[in-house]
């Protein structure tokens, strides 16, 4: 390896470091506040997957701490236990979003195709930054835009990313 490449490389892995401590300082953060509607992750992923007429989709607690992705070969959105029983802006945050992927494969988004194929069987990770980048809904009617740093508003029935927020779409 070429130290041009070790150096690029190197800053990379830096970055994606300094993403990840923020997601999970902004999780933990967010988790403290308590949901206006009192629904769980799992009841927030569930009632927008209905929302959106996909009925196909199973909402599964799934091992690990924000190991949370949508998987596009079984049809499943699988919740980290945090995420899954959490009745939390962060927990309805983070399911909604992996519930976002579950609507963007229904309405086959070419993004998500693409990823699909980079990274099979749902492995995410690689992808794990922001919600509004990735334009993953953030579901929790009720919930204001203090509570989000500023970053979502309404459209609808759901408060969904600004597009003024950093990252926003």
């Amino acid at each position: 390896m070429t130290p041009g490449i070790m150096i690029v490389s190197l800053i990379f892995v830096g970055i994606s470091m300094l993403v990840s401590l923020r997601l999970k300082s902004k999780f933990k953060e967010y988790s403290q506040v308590p949901l206006s509607s009192g629904l769980t992750g799992k009841e927030v992923a569930e009632k927008m997957l209905k929302d959106n007429g996909i009925y196909d989709v199973k909402v599964l607690s799934a091992d690990g701490f924000l190991s949370d992705h949508y998987n596009p070969a079984d049809k499943t959105v699988n919740l980290s236990p945090d995420v899954y029983s959490g009745a939390s802006v962060a927990a309805a945050a983070v399911a909604a979003h992996e519930c976002g992927h579950a609507v963007q494969h229904a309405t086959s988004y070419t993004w998500l195709n693409f990823r699909s194929k980079m990274l099979p069987g749902g492995k995410n990770q690689l992808f794990a930054g922001s919600d509004c980048a990735d334009r993953g809904y953030f579901v929790g009617t009720g919930v204001p835009e203090s509570a989000t740093g500023g970053h979502y508003t309404v459209r609808g029935n759901y408060p969904v990313c600004r597009s003024d927020a950093p990252g926003g779409v």
